[in-house]
C-alpha cells in the first residue's frame, strides 16, 4: 500500500522505455514515457534476473505495452512490459545512436507525469522510422520540431524574427538569439 493508506493506481498504456539503471541487486529503475500518463519512474522488481515479465527486454527505445502501479509521489512499480517493436536496430550503429539521442532528449526536456500524446506519437514514429532504415536526419529534425512546438518553444520559421516580414525560399538565415528565421 502507498503512503497514507492509498492503494497504487494500476495503469496499462502504450509506452517507450527512455532509460534504465540498476536498482539494488536484481531490480531496475525504468523511466517510461506513457502515451496517456507522461514520463514516469518505476521499479521493475527482479528485472535483471527474470525473463518472464520482461522477456523482450527493457532497452531504451523499446516500444510496447506497460502495466504500471503508480503511487505518487513515490516510485511506481512496473508489473509487465510487452514489446510491440523490437528493441534492436538490426545491427545499425547509426540508427542505434540516433534512437539513443531521441530518448535521451525526451527524458531531459519532459517533466514527470506531463501527458502529451502528440510527443509520444512523434517519438514512436521517429523510432519506427529508424528501425525501418535507412537513417534520415529529417526524422530527427521532425521530432525535434514537434517537441519544441509542444513545449511552447517553437522558433519563428514563417516570418522574420527581426521585422515580421514573410520569409520565403528554401535557404534562409536563422538567428537563434532572436528565435527564428531572418528575411534577406
Amino acid at each position: 500500500m502507498a503512503r497514507g493508506g492509498r492503494r497504487p493506481t494500476a495503469v496499462e498504456d502504450d509506452a517507450v522505455v527512455l532509460r534504465t539503471a540498476p536498482l539494488g541487486e536484481a531490480d531496475l529503475l525504468v523511466v517510461l514515457l506513457l502515451r496517456g500518463g507522461g514520463k514516469v519512474r518505476c521499479a521493475a522488481r527482479s528485472a535483471r534476473r527474470s525473463r518472464r515479465r520482461f522477456g523482450g527486454g527493457l532497452a531504451p527505445g523499446t516500444r510496447g505495452r506497460a502495466e504500471v502501479a503508480l503511487a505518487p509521489p513515490r516510485l511506481g512499480r512496473l508489473e509487465t512490459f510487452e514489446p510491440a517493436a523490437p528493441s534492436d536496430f538490426g545491427g545499425d550503429l547509426v540508427a542505434f545512436a540516433c534512437a539513443g539521442y531521441l530518448v535521451e532528449l525526451t527524458d531531459a526536456v519532459l517533466g514527470d507525469a506531463d501527458p502529451d500524446p502528440v510527443v509520444f506519437d512523434a517519438l514512436a514514429q521517429a523510432l519506427d522510422a529508424l528501425r525501418r532504415g535507412p537513417v534520415d536526419p529529417l526524422h530527427l529534425r521532425r521530432y525535434e520540431l514537434v517537441l519544441l512546438a509542444c513545449l511552447g518553444s517553437m522558433p519563428a520559421l514563417d516570418a522574420c524574427a527581426a521585422c515580421g516580414a514573410p520569409v520565403e525560399g528554401d535557404r534562409v538565415a536563422f538567428d537563434w538569439q532572436r528565435g527564428g528565421a531572418l528575411c534577406p
